[in-house]
Parts: C-alpha cells; structure tokens; sequence
C-alpha cells in the first residue's frame, strides 16, 4: 500500500470516528398527556453571539412551523 493509499484511509477513518461520536439525549415526563398542550412559548437566551442568533432563529422558525401544522 502506498503511503498516499495510507494516508487516504487514515484521514476517512477520522473523519468516521467522528462522525460516530454524536450522541442525543432527550427527558420528559413520560406521565404527562402532550396532547393537552395547544400553545407553546420560549425561553430567553441571552448573551447568544451573532452566529448563534441565526442557529435559534433558524431552529425556532422550523419548530414553530411544524407545530403549527400539526393544529
């Protein structure tokens, strides 16, 4: 194998290493009837940078669209 074959693989098994790191965690009461809820609201977030702004917003406008949706 030829070091550039080498470094190939080494720079994709990185790159897939990564990649495997993501984790979810989520919590809620699994006790209470999310169906009651019709109205939903959020939290402040101060101190957010520019870049950050743009990211809630953007996650805000896709949440809020699919909630309405959903009546």
């Amino acid at each position: 194998m030829s070091i550039n074959h080498f470094c190939l693989f080494f720079i994709l098994l990185v790159f897939s290493a990564g990649c495997a790191t993501v984790s979810i965690n989520y919590d809620y009461d699994p006790d209470v009837t999310f169906s009651d809820y019709k109205t939903f609201n959020w939290m402040p977030h101060p101190n957010l940078t520019k870049r950050q702004a743009l990211v809630l917003n953007r996650v805000k406008t896709a949440v809020k669209r699919e909630l309405r949706s959903k009546g």
